[in-house]
């Protein structure tokens, strides 16, 4: 490949990231990015994870979207911008892990392909936009690339910064002594890895512990977490988990997979980077069980530098090869422009109605239903938002019962319960069961909403889902006391969606 057409190619590849971008930028707020715009701007009001705010997830999540609304303003356009900068700094780390591994062909690839893997339809579209770990796939990055220059410790603390988003992103730091092996001075550097893989979580413990909240960091992220997955994995073995977690990977991206294949049996030497790395992404993503779309973007980074490896050898060998011997690499060319153009028709069904939103050839209101997934309707978010804000004032709280913790952040109105999302917890979920407490979950919850009553409450109906077998209205009938606080203080107003809005009687 002729030297000056890299910048070229540079610009191209930019470009396109770009107008993906661009294109995107109309995207609604999915149900967790709904959850932690929550976290984004009430932290900053002094509220603290875990013990004002609850969810299941670490913190690195919630302190990321409070950096977005700090520094870029408090709208969803401040996730989006952050996102995206966030994802240009991941591909830009990947392109020199490749270049100082390969060559800056392979370098560049391997960053175009992280972009293309990252949006892939079949990880949910919007569904994926600004997920934990999306986020932890720069520090994963950057370890790698500080495990390769042999720095152990800063290899070990950024690993450690990627599990402060997701705890499974941990087991990547098993993989970088493997590329110490034969070196001089292994146990330092293992015992300096390890140091930095524990400084983060030391940082972290020791300050919710000042703030006299540990015991509620431990137990949202590693009491729950466990059941959690105890009760996403009922009804399939771990291996089945596995199956299912080898063919997503595959059917999610074939052409990222097919390249990646080629990559990691052309990586030589290399494999005792890319191999564990890969191996121990993967082990990460199914342990948890659930195999969610985003779940798979921990393998991400591995998997797009493998692809962009095998990509640039693929053309290489098409190109050099002398006579028949161009037949395999060419057909095999051919095979993934056929899967490509496939994927290709995934993309327009799933980013046809953002260019055509951007263009002005669809309504908002039109646009959103697009994102409609069940139960959850972003139009009906940003509607029943825009209902409270014009009939509250912004010191009110409200309570959503039901599946939609976007609408606190949308109309501005502070949650009247510590579980935005969770609040399954309050009831007899199977979940909820198997974490001790119910009755002292509940007994805070309604004292907190006797202490400041909502101006609504929303209660939503046919919304069962895969964790709640009962819709949220039917929730609230089983609990007999929060039945008996709305019936009391609050009449019913209107229905917009999957809700029921309650307005307080004063």
């Amino acid at each position: 490949m002729k030297r000056s057409s890299f910048p070229l190619f540079v610009a191209g590849v930019g470009a396109g990231f770009l107008l993906l971008e661009h294109v995107r930028w109309g995207e609604p707020l999915g149900l967790d990015q709904g959850l932690f715009a929550c976290f984004g701007r009430w932290v900053p009001r002094g509220w603290l994870p875990y013990r004002d705010i609850w969810d299941s997830k670490p913190p690195g999540v919630f302190y990321t979207y409070t950096l977005a609304f700090r520094t870029l303003g408090e709208g969803t356009g401040a996730i989006w911008t952050l996102e995206a900068l966030w994802i240009g700094a991941t591909a830009l780390v990947l392109f020199l892990s490749g270049r100082r591994v390969w060559g800056r062909w392979e370098g560049l690839a391997s960053a175009s392909l992280f972009v293309f893997f990252l949006n892939s339809p079949a990880w949910g579209g919007f569904w994926v936009r600004a997920q934990a770990e999306v986020f932890l796939c720069l520090p994963v990055a950057l370890g790698s690339y500080f495990a390769l220059k042999g720095r152990s410790f800063l290899a070990g603390t950024f690993t450690g910064i990627a599990s402060l988003y997701k705890v499974p992103a941990s087991l990547i730091a098993l993989g970088w002594p493997v590329l110490w092996l034969g070196n001089e001075g292994l146990p330092r550097k293992l015992a300096l890895m390890s140091l930095g893989v524990a400084l983060p979580w030391t940082v972290v413990s020791v300050y919710f512990w000042a703030e006299g909240s540990l015991d509620d960091l431990v137990e949202a992220i590693w009491t729950y977490g466990r059941q959690y997955a105890y009760v996403a994995g009922q009804g399939h073995s771990f291996a089945e988990t596995v199956r299912k977690g080898v063919v997503g990977l595959i059917l999610g991206s074939p052409v990222v997979a097919l390249f990646g294949a080629v990559g990691i049996a052309s990586s030589g030497g290399r494999i005792r980077w890319l191999g564990p790395w890969l191996f121990l992404s993967f082990l990460g993503v199914v342990v948890q069980r659930q195999l969610a779309g985003y779940h798979f973007l921990l393998a991400a980074p591995p998997l797009a530098l493998a692809s962009g490896k095998g990509f640039v050898r693929t053309v290489r060998w098409t190109v050099s090869a002398p006579g028949v011997r161009k037949l395999m690499p060419a057909l095999f060319l051919v095979a993934c422009t056929v899967l490509l153009w496939a994927e290709g028709r995934r993309w327009r069904a799933a980013y046809g109605p953002d260019w055509e939103y951007r263009v002005g050839k669809l309504s908002r209101e039109t646009y959103l239903e697009v994102f409609d997934i069940g139960p959850f309707s972003p139009s009906e978010q940003e509607r029943i938002a825009g209902y409270i804000r014009r009939r509250t004032s912004e010191g009110d709280a409200i309570l959503v019962w039901g599946l939609s913790p976007g609408i606190y952040f949308l109309s501005k109105r502070k949650p009247a319960t510590k579980y935005p999302f969770h609040h399954l917890l309050l009831t007899e979920s199977p979940l909820s069961l198997r974490l001790s407490g119910l009755k002292r979950r509940r007994e805070e919850f309604l004292e907190g909403l006797e202490a400041e009553p909502p101006a609504y409450i929303l209660v939503g109906v046919m919304d069962p889902n895969g964790f709640e077998p009962l819709d949220s209205y039917a929730q609230m009938l089983r609990f007999p006391r929060f039945h008996r606080f709305v019936s009391e203080g609050y009449r019913y107003e209107t229905r917009i969606g999957h809700f029921l809005l309650f307005r307080r009687v004063r």
